[in-house]
């Protein structure tokens, strides 16, 4: 199952400045727009907020920046283990690329029942 978001917690970020960081965020949410949106006014957006807009279109200039933002794994969460927590820290690309789909932390669907959902490096009790 992958984890289909339209915004990234800005507190994952790690060693960006804060003013930075709000010149990115989604007007609406203020979260960072996983695909970055913009209205005719240069105003940035989530894909969910920017569904609200009459017109929105794709901006690469910002999605190549927001992609290269260095971050934790938004896999962090609290756990069933305290204390066991995904380490990893890259950019949002390199987690979209490649790390989400090899996270021990991330959540999946089991293959066999569809219905079973754990952490990645759970779902071997399931099976």
């Amino acid at each position: 199952m992958a984890q289909n978001r339209n915004s990234w917690p800005p507190s994952l970020l790690t060693s960006t400045s804060d003013f930075f960081i709000e010149t990115l965020k989604c007007t609406r949410c203020k979260e960072i727009p996983v695909i970055a949106r913009t209205d005719n006014t240069g105003k940035i957006y989530c894909h969910d907020c920017a569904s609200a807009l009459r017109e929105s279109s794709a901006n690469p200039g910002i999605q190549n920046v927001i992609n290269n933002l260095a971050t934790k794994c938004l896999s962090l969460r609290s756990s069933s283990n305290a204390g066991s927590l995904c380490q990893w820290i890259g950019t949002i690309g390199q987690w979209q690329g490649q790390h989400n789909m090899q996270c021990p932390f991330a959540m999946i669907a089991c293959t066999r029942c569809q219905t079973f959902h754990c952490e990645r490096r759970q779902m071997r009790q399931h099976l």
